[in-house]
């Protein structure tokens, strides 16, 4: 994850970004659908997936931004970030 902030660049390589799905959610809203419950489990549903990423970013000027993001299955990450200053500036990608 790269970012430009303040003529800074700051980036981030390997860290963890989390999948989850809303279980009780995705029963509420489908019932008892078989059939769609097994295309969910079976892995050939993936639109129910939340993802979640906690990057720390550093800048060659030892800088850092705090960051967090979140978006859905097929979507472009989005959320904000805390300079050390406690700035916070929102991003989403395109």
């Amino acid at each position: 994850m790269a970012l430009e902030f303040r003529g800074i660049r700051f980036e981030a390589r390997g860290f963890a970004i989390e999948r989850n799905q809303n279980l009780a959610e995705l029963k509420r809203r489908y019932g008892i659908d078989r059939k769609h419950w097994d295309r969910i489990f079976s892995g050939m549903d993936t639109d129910h997936y939340v993802y979640a990423a906690q990057p720390e970013l550093h800048a060659g000027n030892g800088a850092t931004l705090r960051c967090s993001a979140v978006w859905r299955s097929g979507g472009s990450p989005a959320g904000e970030c805390v300079t050390t200053d406690g700035l916070h500036v929102n991003f989403r990608f395109e």
